[in-house]
């Protein structure tokens, strides 16, 4: 591919990438609206047979056999990624019942730091000394948005351990 198909193809996936967080924070403040009046496991059961109707109906519109939706060559690997998920999925729910919205969203922002490190172990990829920097000054604002939080948590932990 030349180089103009290939920044064609990062831009696109640069515009998916902004969708998904945009879409992310609607669902986010959707989910913290819900669990006014429903309990988050409700909801994240909700979230995914939503999923599960939208997969069904794109692939009987495309005609795909639903059989071939689950055909994979890495089984074990999915099952534990789509674990993950649902496990990903059901603490975002339960975190928005107790936090407000804003907050919570700042706490997301410390993927990056989780993917930095995991970089290299999983996906054998370096992780250059400038990223690092830039992951620290993240978690660094993630520290002073929910610094209020923080310290209700140092007071919490010692009594929680019995110290």
């Amino acid at each position: 591919m030349d180089k103009a198909g290939t920044a064609a193809r990062t831009n696109l996936g640069i515009l998916f990438l902004v969708a998904s967080n945009g879409l992310t924070a609607v669902v986010d403040a959707i989910a913290k609206l819900m669990t006014a009046g429903m309990h988050p496991m409700l909801i994240v059961w909700g979230y995914f047979l939503g999923i599960g109707v939208l997969l069904a109906g794109y692939a009987v519109v495309k005609r795909i056999p639903l059989a071939r939706l689950a055909t994979t060559r890495h089984r074990p690997l999915q099952m534990v990624r789509s674990a993950l998920l649902v496990g990903t999925i059901s603490f975002l729910f339960l975190g928005l019942a107790y936090m407000p919205l804003a907050d919570a969203f700042a706490i997301t922002f410390m993927a990056p730091l989780f993917i930095t490190i995991l970089a290299g172990p999983i996906l054998g990829e370096r992780v250059a000394v400038h990223r690092v920097g830039a992951v620290v000054a993240g978690l660094i604002g993630v520290i002073t948005q929910t610094g209020q939080y923080m310290a209700a948590i140092r007071l919490a932990v010692p009594g929680i351990f019995g110290a």
